[in-house]
């Protein structure tokens, strides 16, 4: 099987029942590195948004709550430290 890119994916859509390959998926598709930030960091680990990840457990209030907060405090990056979320 062979699997296509995100670019590809963002440029030409889904193809059949083929997922795009997210392994390069982050900041500008994993191609260049993270620029330096001085913000806020709103991590959705903290225990005042709670998710956790790996544990098989729908995060999607925990993740809302960090990204709502980040907005209203004017920005910032919402981190997912490494792992797997539901």
């Amino acid at each position: 099987m062979d699997t296509f890119s995100l670019k590809s994916f963002l440029a030409n859509g889904p193809a059949g029942r083929e997922l795009p390959d997210f392994s390069y998926a982050g900041y500008a598709m994993g191609e260049r590195t993270v620029p330096e930030f001085n913000g806020p960091v709103y991590d959705v680990t903290h225990p005042g948004f709670g998710a956790t990840p790996d544990d098989g457990i729908d995060d999607t209030k925990a993740i809302q709550k960090a990204i709502q907060t980040a907005e209203t405090n004017g920005g910032g990056v919402v981190f997912l430290a490494k792992g797997g979320y539901d």
